[in-house]
């Protein structure tokens, strides 16, 4: 410890600049981007165009995203947006996968259409914006 109060000042007043200069730069460069201040709000209302066009009797849906389309490469909030679906259009079952009838495709990849043709074919496909494309499929 230190014994000098001279010293113990010049110390106390190097760790509280050390201490600003780190926060500032913390506010000024943060490490991630800060999400928005309603991202559950603004995800309910991306998903009530899938809700509005879902047929009163269905109780469970699919569920594709760029992590299954661009497997090397998923999203860093892949796992968030599908479990902000799941809650957007309770009480219907949304699993990841193709469930008969509808599935939703959550990728603005450009290679969605693609991978839909090949790996969902006998779909009818309606692209809703931001990335979103509802699919009817008859089993």
């Amino acid at each position: 410890m230190l014994k000098n109060p001279l010293a113990r000042r010049a110390l106390s007043a190097a760790l509280t600049a050390l201490a600003l200069a780190l926060g500032l730069n913390g506010l000024l460069f943060p490490l991630s981007p800060v999400p928005p201040s309603d991202y559950v709000s603004a995800w309910d209302a991306k998903m009530s165009a899938v809700s509005r066009r879902l047929p009163a009797g269905v109780t469970q849906v699919g569920y594709f995203s760029e992590a299954d389309i661009l497997p090397g490469a998923p999203a860093p909030d892949d796992y968030i947006e599908y479990y902000l679906t799941q809650y957007s259009l309770a009480p219907r079952i949304v699993q990841r996968g193709a469930a008969d009838g509808w599935v939703i495709v959550n990728s603005a990849a450009p290679q969605t259409a693609d991978w839909l043709q090949s790996h969902l074919p006998g779909c009818r496909a309606e692209k809703l914006g931001g990335g979103l494309t509802l699919l009817e499929c008859q089993p």
